[in-house]
C-alpha cells in the first residue's frame, strides 16, 4: 500500500512496497517520455514554461534506485497526484490494467489539502 504521511510543514514521507514502487517509477518514466500525450501540461500547476521541468526534476529524484520510505516535497506530491489522476486513462507498457487501476486508487485517495491543510496553495 502506498502511503503518505506529513512529517513537516511542506514534506511528507512516502512509503510503498518494492513492487508498488517499481510500478510508480515505470509510470514516472512513461509520464516524462509521453508528457504531451498525457496532457499533463494542463493539470500540473505553476507557470506553463516550468511544468515539464518540474516533472522531469521530480522524476530524476524519484527514479533513483533507493526504495521508500523517503521524504518528498509538496510540489513533488502535487505532480504525483496529477499523474495518479490520469492513471485510469493510461496504458503503460509493462503494467497491466489492474496495476494502473491500483496505482490510480492509491494515489487518488489522498489530496494535497488533506495532507497539508495549513499549507497556502
Amino acid at each position: 500500500m502506498i502511503t503518505l504521511k506529513r512529517v513537516d510543514y511542506a514534506f511528507a514521507e512516502l512509503s510503498a512496497t518494492p513492487e508498488e514502487w517499481a510500478a510508480v517509477q515505470r509510470v514516472l518514466r512513461h509520464a516524462v517520455d509521453h508528457y504531451n500525450d498525457w496532457e499533463l501540461d494542463y493539470i500540473i500547476s505553476g507557470p506553463a514554461e516550468r511544468r515539464f521541468d518540474r516533472l522531469e526534476s521530480m522524476a530524476g529524484r524519484l527514479l533513483l534506485p533507493d526504495l521508500p520510505p523517503f521524504t518528498i516535497h509538496i510540489e513533488d506530491i502535487q505532480i504525483l497526484f496529477c499523474i495518479g489522476a490520469i492513471m485510469d486513462r493510461a496504458t503503460i507498457p509493462g503494467l497491466s490494467a489492474a496495476d494502473c487501476e491500483m496505482l490510480n486508487d492509491q494515489l487518488t485517495r489522498y489530496s494535497v489539502r488533506s495532507l497539508f491543510p495549513d499549507y497556502p496553495l
